[in-house]
């Protein structure tokens, strides 16, 4: 695989059309493709998502625990299925929580060096304009966020991204085991302003990091 040799890309303008093509955003009156697992998870066709995916070791089992057990809690006082409105609520409060645990950096964080980020971001430039368009990721030292319209289904595109990263990834440390996560969270996006916040977000999530330990993209 080739890997390019970049740091970081940033070169942006939003107008509601990137790379000649039209941004769409979330519609509560159109349809929803929705499927459970651990968590819900939201498809409605091209819509821009927000992805974050975590490396396997990337929480300890104390705060897997915590999440187990805030998770339970959650779904009791909210059963199943939920509204765009309860997942706007768990996502600001459960997974604002994981985002916070994973900036402190626990677990191998195999994504602070330089070439494997190199494999994870070649892995993402690979099917822009094809499974999906690409807008924005940032690579960081045990996740990735990633802002994109999925132009396949959404579960497909997560599982072959993970396995192609995961297997060279390995293939590169020498190493056997699960790289990934099993389950990603997904956010759809509802309004130019929220993809604003999105691309604001993930541009500040490299402020407290070493320039060698973050790889940012943002498209033009």
């Amino acid at each position: 695989m080739h890997t390019p040799t970049y740091q970081t890309i940033i070169s942006y303008n939003f107008n509601c059309r990137i790379k000649n093509y039209t941004v769409r955003f979330f519609n509560k009156n159109e349809h929803v493709d929705i499927h459970y697992n651990s968590l819900p998870h939201w498809q409605q066709g091209d819509c821009v998502t927000f992805i974050t995916c975590r490396l396997a070791d990337s929480l300890p089992a104390e705060k897997i625990s915590e999440y187990e057990d805030l998770k339970l809690r959650f779904e009791i006082n909210n059963p199943k299925p939920w509204s765009s409105e309860i997942i706007d609520l768990y996502n600001s409060t459960i997974g604002d929580k994981i985002d916070y645990w994973l900036h402190q950096g626990h677990g191998s964080c195999i994504l602070s060096n330089t070439h494997c980020r190199n494999i994870l971001a070649e892995t993402l430039f690979y099917n822009d304009g094809i499974r999906y368009n690409l807008y924005a990721f940032v690579i960081m030292p045990n996740h990735v966020h990633i802002l994109f319209s999925p132009l396949d289904k959404l579960s497909s595109i997560l599982h072959s991204l993970k396995r192609h990263s995961a297997r060279h990834i390995n293939a590169y440390l020498n190493r056997n085991g699960s790289l990934w996560q099993k389950e990603s969270f997904d956010h759809l996006v509802r309004s130019k302003e929220k993809f604003e916040k999105y691309i604001t977000y993930i541009k500040e999530n490299t402020k407290n990091l070493r320039s060698d330990r973050y790889s940012l993209y943002i498209s033009k």
